[in-house]
């Protein structure tokens, strides 16, 4: 059996993103020999993956078979690896999320709220648009693994010596 298995979880998932992930996870692994869990920063870092899809990752430990969830997030594109609408679903307006209020690192624990900035006569409301995108914090444990823009995030590691 294989130390490692992944999948990805992306709707439309475009195999090219997974090359620079790949790649890497040979050279630190299989090459250099390391485990996973110390060269995830190094492989997850450089990898197109971020903003595209999600990981899967299954290994064996001494309790059988584990699985964790990685997703990338980042608190004004992606706050907990959920994506922000490109359109206002009300006002039909593109890129409106009023995201100025965000602030603090990506991995900060809290909820994030997003109002749609679109005012004007257009529109259903004849207004300020009332939509509001919110993105909970998730309530399974999860880890940061830390990048230079953006965090991946592990769940479903809860008493395991991940990363």
């Amino acid at each position: 059996m294989p130390a490692n298995l992944f999948a990805f979880d992306a709707q439309s998932f475009h195999p090219i993103y997974a090359t620079t992930f790949l790649l890497n996870f040979f050279q630190h692994v299989v090459i250099e020999g390391r485990t996973f869990d110390s060269a995830a920063g190094a492989i997850l870092n450089t990898s197109a993956l971020s903003r595209h899809s999600g990981i899967i990752r299954f290994w064996k430990d001494d309790s059988g078979v584990r699985k964790c969830k990685l997703k990338w997030t980042h608190l004004r594109t992606q706050p907990w690896g959920k994506p922000v609408l490109y359109q206002c679903p009300t006002c039909w307006c593109i890129q409106a999320w009023d995201q100025q209020k965000i602030n603090g690192v990506s991995s900060q624990p809290r909820d994030v709220s997003m109002r749609c900035r679109f005012s004007g006569e257009q529109g259903p409301s004849q207004g300020r648009c009332p939509e509001c995108l919110t993105f909970s914090k998730p309530s399974e444990p999860f880890k940061p693994v830390k990048l230079s823009e953006g965090v991946w995030l592990a769940f479903g590691i809860e008493n395991s010596d991940f990363l």
